[in-house]
């Protein structure tokens, strides 16, 4: 009998009973899938301080997504100030509203929306399924393209206006 070491359980390499692989690897005539041996639970349960590091990690990321989009957002509401937005008959005030995404006045409006319900939503997604490689590429880094993007095209509008 082949023994795979699987989620720090034993198990037999055809997929047999937990209990009886277990038993028969360990030598134990016990059917217990779990070992008794107290250094395999340290295996089983990662300790706290891990999670919790991770859960920060994934926390500060969401905040610097936040202000990501707190930068975008300003850089919007900055036209709507300087009157080179003018407010749609739709919005209730002269300020980028992220509820009317389907309603969105203008292209950097659009992009504005974009940003926050994908990139970001990517962002959050990828951070707390532990999937840093999704959260960075599909999320973070989109978030900073289109800030940029936004930007631009801020200063492009202004340079335009009369």
């Amino acid at each position: 009998m082949t023994c795979l070491k699987s989620n720090n359980l034993l198990i037999d390499g055809i997929h047999s009973a937990v209990t009886e692989s277990t038993a028969a690897c360990s030598g134990r005539s016990s059917t217990s899938p779990y070992p008794s041996d107290e250094r395999w639970i340290l295996h089983i349960t990662p300790p706290r301080d891990l999670h919790q590091g991770e859960l920060e990690k994934a926390d500060d990321l969401i905040r610097q997504a936040d202000y990501l989009m707190a930068e975008a957002i300003r850089a919007v509401a900055g036209l709507y100030e300087d009157g080179i937005l003018e407010k749609p008959d739709i919005y209730e005030f002269a300020y980028p509203d992220l509820l009317l995404f389907h309603e969105a006045a203008t292209p950097i409006e659009i992009k504005l929306h974009k940003m926050f319900l994908e990139y970001r939503m990517r962002t959050f997604q990828g951070s707390f399924h532990a999937n840093p490689d999704y959260a960075f590429w599909y999320g973070w880094a989109e978030m900073r393209g289109t800030l940029t993007e936004i930007q631009a095209m801020a200063e492009e509008l202004r340079q335009k206006a009369p």
